[in-house]
């Protein structure tokens, strides 16, 4: 049963076979990109490569403007933590003075 699939040969030989079938393979692969790649006109990459470049001027700007957002959040945050840091010291202050009063 030297033909039988479900039985693989020594390793050497089977290794072969994998190697030749993923050389096959990755030619079937580079044939299909470059067919793929044949169907586009000089003119439709050069529209694609416009629209990519719209798009990439758009993101930028986008992140532009969040990055401008989180600067401005990120200012807020400071502020409010800085009056949560003052309201405790307040909070903390009358509270040791109304204790001190209280035992007096």
């Amino acid at each position: 049963m030297r033909g039988d699939p479900q039985r693989p040969g020594p390793p050497g030989r089977q290794n072969r076979r994998l190697r030749q079938e993923v050389e096959r393979l990755k030619g079937a692969v580079r044939r299909s990109l470059g067919e793929q790649l044949d169907q586009f006109g000089a003119a439709d990459l050069g529209t694609r490569v416009d629209e990519l470049t719209a798009d990439n001027q758009r993101q930028q700007g986008e992140l532009t403007q969040a990055l401008a957002r989180v600067e401005e959040l990120t200012a807020q945050l400071s502020e409010s933590l800085d009056d949560l840091a003052a309201v405790r010291a307040a909070s903390l202050r009358r509270m040791i003075r109304d204790e001190n009063h209280a035992c007096q």
